[in-house]
């Protein structure tokens, strides 16, 4: 087999590589007060927590059981903590806020 005389075609042959055109300007970033809100509604706080492994790992071991998530369960034990001090529920204080 003998090769072609022709040269093989580019993959940018039909690409305008002058890149002297104008780009377009990116958009400014736009700040956090500016960001539009995952929850535009709703104000959620989002926080860390700093669990034991071992802990976490039972907390992943319960979810992945009930078909839940860890944060669930996490929100269930804030649920205890605001009854055993006589504290409004999570629904409540969503509710207040709210109206």
């Amino acid at each position: 087999m003998s090769r072609s005389a022709q040269p093989r075609p580019s993959v940018f042959a039909d690409v305008d590589l002058n890149i002297a055109k104008e780009a377009p300007q990116p958009e400014p970033a736009q700040t956090a007060a500016e960001a539009p809100q995952a929850k535009a509604d709703k104000e959620v706080i989002k926080t860390s927590t700093y669990l034991p492994r071992p802990v976490h790992d039972v907390l992943r071991e319960i979810a992945f059981h009930e078909r839940s998530k860890v944060h669930d369960l996490l929100m269930e034990g804030v649920e205890h903590v605001l009854k055993s001090r006589r504290h409004p529920s999570v629904a409540e204080l969503k509710a207040q806020d709210g109206a």
